[in-house]
């Protein structure tokens, strides 16, 4: 059983928000500065909340959820590619996680299940909306 539109984007708005909370919580609890990456991250999830809350009332917002998706799963997979050491990642130098780069690890993954799930949200909210 597919989710309707409401309720897939309000499902893409929550997985945001967790991802928002998980960006923030890092930051300003655990203390860990946001490198670059971190922040087109970061801010691709809120411009997916936003865009998500306005596309409940503007239908044709939809499709743009899928491109920044879309974006965020390449951020992501650039930074874990990186982190396995299969190209090179910029993000590692300029990590301020110092030794334990697992971490950077665990939040490039995450992220990545973020935007896949975004991704399918979206996808289900656009086949919805027609």
């Amino acid at each position: 059983m597919t989710p309707t539109f409401k309720v897939a984007i309000l499902l893409c708005a929550l997985v945001a928000l967790l991802g928002i909370s998980i960006s923030l919580y890092t930051e300003f609890i655990a203390g860990i500065k946001p490198c670059f990456s971190c922040n087109l991250l970061r801010y691709s999830y809120f411009l997916i909340l936003v865009i998500s809350l306005l596309s409940l009332k503007f239908r044709s917002l939809t499709p743009v959820l899928l491109v920044i998706s879309a974006f965020i799963i390449v951020i992501s997979a650039w930074g874990f590619m990186g982190y396995i050491g299969y190209v090179s990642n910029p993000c590692i130098e300029a990590c301020p996680l110092g030794e334990d780069l697992e971490v950077g690890f665990k939040l490039f993954t995450l992220a990545m299940v973020g935007g896949v799930v975004e991704a399918i949200l979206s996808y289900m909210a656009i086949k919805r909306s027609s």
